[in-house]
């Protein structure tokens, strides 16, 4: 049987015999619980740990533990998030040594304690890992499904490490879902439709995620945009190539404001219109990035293919969970200076409903970026996000780029978000 947090054998596979046991006994001092958790103190104390610790335990493994479990000792109570982190890494290097059922014994543990915060993300990720190494999908399933809520909370967090982890969760949760390729056909198919289904409601109920750097670290197994990329895998491999180029059209739309996103954006509407055979919308939407001329009263370039394209309307579930957390962002940003975070998310949120043929919506997302600047007054996010919307208004660059040039000064040129929220605040149609 699996032993305790602070009383575990040390790692055989290693040749070491002598047993590790810190504190006598496997519970987490009763007695401190009195004393609060400090996350700033606990991250003086793992910062300068994952420099020193992670490469010993390459080389001597129960050190590393010791070192970890000596910081949880030393705090005696530690923040969800931090001491999610203490167990994710002791449970980590038995799982490296090839000792799963101690692995899993950690994480159970850790899991005990902050398994109803958001922090615990990184548990839920290493347990569903290793379930699903076992064999044990289903379970890892189970767990994923357990664990929304958490998932849910770090998608939500405005703190970069836990939106990373969730983004980590999602990204596990669908190469669970995807099972193994000589899978029957039937069971591919509802596997996509499952992959299909969850991320619609990743979008909907975190739509931080919208923006295609949110949703991976850039490298290769983790790209920028991943989850596009896989909803239009899946969406293609169903034949239901109309919501493939409608969220493609999204990614675009949504993404960030910058030459790099938007050549992603791009490559990803060129691989669905292949996909379709509609080989000259290629060209036509090249031309219409390229243009410099204003769209009149933002309507976008006749010439533009995006134009005429509408993402089909999500499944009533799903449409429920959007509508919820749009309710909820407007209530948060309704404040003398809200924050910058809740505001870039309601504009994703918007820009969503607009691809969906809901243009008003951008009149919102408009007067959301403005906002930002009573809290972003080094101008450090809100002329990207005016930038943003414009761009997903217009299906082009062409009125974001007038923007700049009026920000920098450019005689002759006018403000020309009044004009746009005015716009917009008609309904569509």
């Amino acid at each position: 049987m699996p032993l305790t947090f602070f009383d575990r054998k040390k790692i055989a596979s290693f040749g070491l015999v002598a047993g590790l046991c810190i504190v006598a006994s496997p519970c987490f001092m009763p007695a401190a619980h009195a004393q609060k958790a400090n996350e700033t103190e606990d991250w003086a104390l793992i910062s300068p740990a994952f420099k020193n610790l992670n490469p010993l335990a390459k080389t001597d493994p129960d050190a590393a533990i010791a070192g970890w479990q000596q910081i949880y000792t030393t705090r005696k109570v530690m923040a969800p998030v931090t001491g999610s982190i203490v167990f994710a890494q002791i449970a980590n290097i038995y799982n490296s040594a090839g000792d799963k059922d101690n692995a899993l014994s950690i994480y159970d543990e850790g899991l005990k304690l902050y398994g109803k915060d958001r922090g615990s993300v990184e548990l839920v990720n290493g347990k569903a890992a290793i379930l699903h190494d076992l064999g044990k999908s289903a379970e890892a399933q189970a767990l994923f499904e357990e664990r929304w809520p958490v998932i849910l909370g770090a998608g939500r967090s405005h703190f970069g490490l836990l939106e990373m982890r969730g983004g980590q969760a999602l990204q596990n949760y669908v190469r669970i879902l995807k099972g193994k390729q000589s899978a029957p056909a039937a069971e591919q198919a509802l596997a996509r439709d499952k992959i299909i289904a969850l991320l619609q409601r990743a979008f909907a109920e975190m739509p931080i995620y919208l923006d295609d750097r949110t949703q991976g670290d850039g490298n290769p197994w983790s790209p920028y945009g991943w989850m596009y990329d896989e909803l239009i895998t899946q969406l293609l491999a169903a034949e239901r190539n109309d919501e493939a180029l409608g969220w493609a059209k999204v990614r675009y739309m949504a993404c960030k404001f910058d030459s790099e996103a938007m050549d992603r954006a791009t490559r990803l509407l060129g691989r669905v219109w292949t996909a379709r055979e509609e080989f000259p919308a290629i060209r036509s939407f090249a031309r219409a990035q390229e243009a410099t001329t204003t769209p009149a009263a933002g309507a976008p370039g006749v010439d533009n293919p995006l134009a005429e394209v509408k993402l089909p309307a999500l499944p009533e579930e799903t449409s429920k969970l959007l509508q919820a957390r749009r309710q909820s962002l407007l209530e948060l940003t309704q404040v003398a200076s809200p924050a910058v975070s809740d505001l870039k998310e309601l504009n994703s949120l918007c820009i969503l409903q607009a691809a969906m043929g809901d243009r008003s919506t951008l009149g919102l997302a408009m007067k959301s970026a403005k906002k930002m600047i009573t809290s972003d007054t080094k101008g450090e996010v809100w002329p990207g996000e005016v930038c943003r919307v414009f761009k997903a208004a217009d299906l082009s660059p062409v009125r974001a780029n007038t923007f700049i040039a009026y920000m920098e000064g450019t005689k002759g040129l006018q403000n020309p978000m009044p004009e746009f929220i005015k716009e917009h605040e008609k309904p569509a149609g």
